[in-house]
């Protein structure tokens, strides 16, 4: 179900935020912990210092996913480089990698 920003935001607003710390993060999209703390040094997800440990914020795990899902979408340009080359001179299928959990799976 599609939720355009705005409604989006004023819902975020009116719920009460539940959040995870990052080996609950790390388990529910099967990631690494050392994953998902390079994600929030990179700033790709957002969260919260509460003495020595981190937070994240549910919107922040959909922000994230949405934001995969996106760079996931195929955009009718293909990006050529020299693995992509190499990987079609070989005939292998490029890699894909991204996050596959659904925002309404947290």
């Amino acid at each position: 179900m599609y939720i355009c920003a705005n409604r989006r935001k004023a819902l975020e607003k009116m719920m009460i935020e539940d959040y995870y710390t990052i080996e609950q993060v790390a388990e529910k999209l099967q990631v690494t912990r050392q994953a998902v703390h390079n994600w929030i040094k990179e700033g790709r997800l957002d969260s919260i210092k509460i003495g020595r440990s981190r937070r994240i914020p549910t919107s922040a795990l959909v922000r994230l996913l949405e934001q995969s899902r996106q760079a996931a979408q195929p955009s009718g340009d293909v990006a050529v480089n020299k693995k992509t080359r190499c990987s079609q001179r070989h005939s292998k299928q490029p890699r894909v990698t991204g996050l596959t959990m659904k925002a309404g799976e947290l």
